[in-house]
C-alpha cells in the first residue's frame, strides 16, 4: 500500500465520522463518498474531475472515482455542496492530526528540527475569497471605495495558514488552519493576532512531540501573543522593526550610541560564489514596550553588505532564545525563514494551480471555510508525495511544474481507466520517457 493510499484510507475513516443531519431513510450517496469527493477535486485540482468520472462510470461501469479514492458513488456538485455546508471544520482537525502521527511514525519531521527537539511552526494571514454579493454568515465585512467614489461593502474570508519550514528544504509542510471570522471584528491586527491565539490553544499532533519555534511578522510581535506562546512553553522570532517599537529602540539606539551593543562580523559566499559581510548586533533583556510592566525580549539585527559594501538586506528579530555569539547567526537564519509562509506557501496555493481565491462553492454558513481546509490538506498531501513516493517524485520530476502537472494526470485519469495510483504514476512516466504506445 502506498502512503498515498494510506492517506486516503484514513481520511475517508474520518469522514465517516463527520455529522450528517439528512434523512437516513433516503440515503443515495454516504457522508465519506460526498466528502471525498470534494478532496478528490483538490487533490486534482480540476473543478470537472468529477463529471468526467460520472460519465466515465455510465460509460464503462467504473471509474477512477473508485480505483483511486474509494468512491462508491459520485454525488453531484450541488448536492457536495448542500451537505457540506452544515459541516464545522473543527471536524477536520482529526484528519491533520491523524496524517501527521503517521508522518510522526515515519520520523519525517526528524528533518525539519532546527534546534534540539524544536520545530518552526511560520504564522502569517491571507485572504482567500472577497466579492460585493456573494457572502454568508462567516464573512467578514468591510466598506470600500471604487474609482468613482462610490462606497461599497465588500465581504471576505482570511485565516491563519501555519506551516512547518526549514531553512534548508524546499517543501513546507501545511498545518490546520485558523479561520478568521467575522466575530474577530474587521481590523487586520486584532484578526490575526486573535486567531493566532486560538490555534495556539488546541491540541496539535505535533506539539505533542516537539517543541514549537514560532515565526512571524512585526504584527506578531505584540505582549498579548508572546505572553501566550510562552504559556504554552513555546518559543518565537518575530520580526521587530522599529517604526511599531519606538520606546524599545530608544533603548537600542541609547545602548548603540555608548558602543555597548553586542557585535559579530561574519564573512560568507553566497550562491552566486559573491563574498558577503554578515553585521550582526543583539542585545539581551531589553523591554518590549515603555509599559511599566512590559515584558522583556532579546533582540538582534542583520545587516548583509556585499563586495562593493552595499546593503542587500537588513532586518531585526525579537526572540526569547538567549542570544550569544555561539547562536546569533542560527536565530537570525530561523528569522529570516519566515519569508517561506509568504512565497512557499500562500503564493503557492494562489498562484502555483491551487487557486486558493477561487470560489470553489460559498454557502450559507461553513462551505467556504470547509473547502478552503480542503485544498489545503490537498497542498500537505502533495508534499507528502513529493517526500515519500518515489514514483509521484520521478514524475514530478519530469514535469517540474504544479499547474502542468495538475492538468496532466486530470487529462490522463478523464481518458483512461486507471487500477490504482502506481499504475496512473508509471504509465505517465512511461509516456514521457518511452512515448505510450496504445492498442
Amino acid at each position: 500500500m502506498t502512503l498515498l493510499n494510506q492517506i486516503i484510507k484514513i481520511i475517508r475513516k474520518e469522514f465517516k465520522k463527520l455529522p450528517d443531519k439528512r434523512d437516513k431513510k433516503h440515503l443515495k450517496y454516504t457522508i465519506e463518498d460526498i466528502a471525498t469527493s470534494a478532496f478528490s477535486v483538490f487533490y486534482f485540482q480540476s473543478k470537472s474531475w468529477l463529471d468526467f468520472q460520472r460519465n466515465m462510470l455510465g460509460r464503462a461501469g467504473r471509474s477512477n472515482a473508485k480505483s483511486l479514492f474509494d468512491i462508491d458513488s459520485i454525488p453531484s456538485d450541488n448536492h457536495i455542496r448542500d451537505v457540506l455546508d452544515d459541516i464545522s471544520i473543527e471536524k477536520l482537525q482529526p484528519i491533520f492530526d491523524k496524517v501527521y502521527k503517521l508522518l510522526l511514525k515515519k520520523e519525517t519531521l526528524k528533518e525539519y528540527e532546527y534546534f534540539d527537539n524544536t520545530i518552526m511552526v511560520l504564522l502569517d494571514g491571507t485572504h482567500y475569497h472577497s466579492s460585493k454579493k456573494i457572502h454568508c454568515e462567516h464573512c467578514q465585512a468591510r466598506e470600500r471605495t471604487d474609482a468613482k467614489g462610490s462606497k461599497y461593502t465588500e465581504y471576505y474570508h482570511s485565516a491563519i495558514t501555519p506551516i512547518i519550514a526549514h531553512p534548508k528544504s524546499n517543501k513546507v509542510l501545511p498545518l490546520f488552519p485558523e479561520v478568521i471570522s467575522n466575530k474577530d471584528g474587521q481590523e487586520k491586527q486584532d484578526c490575526e493576532i486573535n486567531a493566532s491565539k486560538r490555534w495556539l490553544d488546541r491540541e496539535h499532533q505535533i506539539s505533542k512531540y516537539y517543541k514549537l519555534l514560532l515565526l512571524g511578522d512585526d504584527l506578531y510581535c505584540k505582549t498579548s501573543l508572546i505572553k501566550k506562546v510562552r504559556e504554552k512553553e513555546h518559543n518565537y522570532i518575530f520580526v521587530c522593526k522599529e517604526t511599531s517599537h519606538k520606546k524599545m529602540y530608544e533603548t537600542i539606539n541609547y545602548v548603540q550610541k555608548l558602543e555597548e551593543l553586542d557585535t559579530k562580523v561574519v564573512s560568507k559566499i553566497n550562491k552566486s560564489r559573491k563574498k558577503e559581510i554578515y553585521h550582526y548586533k543583539y542585545l539581551n533583556e531589553v523591554n518590549l514596550t515603555g509599559d511599566k510592566d512590559s515584558i522583556k525580549v532579546n533582540w538582534c539585527s542583520i545587516e548583509v553588505k556585499n563586495e562593493k559594501d552595499k546593503v542587500v538586506y537588513s532586518g531585526a528579530f525579537a526572540t526569547d532564545y538567549l542570544i550569544d555569539e555561539h547562536n546569533i547567526e542560527k536565530i537570525v537564519e530561523a528569522g529570516r525563514t519566515r519569508w517561506k509562509v509568504e512565497n512557499e506557501n500562500n503564493n503557492t496555493l494562489k498562484t502555483g494551480g491551487y487557486n486558493l481565491e477561487h470560489n470553489f462553492g460559498h454557502g450559507k454558513k461553513g462551505l467556504s471555510e470547509f473547502l478552503f481546509t480542503l485544498n489545503i490538506f490537498s497542498y500537505l498531501t502533495h508534499t507528502i508525495c513529493l517526500i515519500h513516493d518515489d514514483k509521484y517524485k520521478e514524475l514530478y520530476g519530469l514535469i517540474n511544474n504544479r499547474k502542468t502537472f495538475f492538468g496532466h494526470i486530470t487529462t490522463f485519469s478523464t481518458f483512461f481507466y486507471i487500477s490504482d495510483w502506481i499504475e496512473l504514476f508509471n504509465k505517465m512516466i512511461e509516456g514521457y520517457v518511452d512515448g505510450l504506445h496504445l492498442n
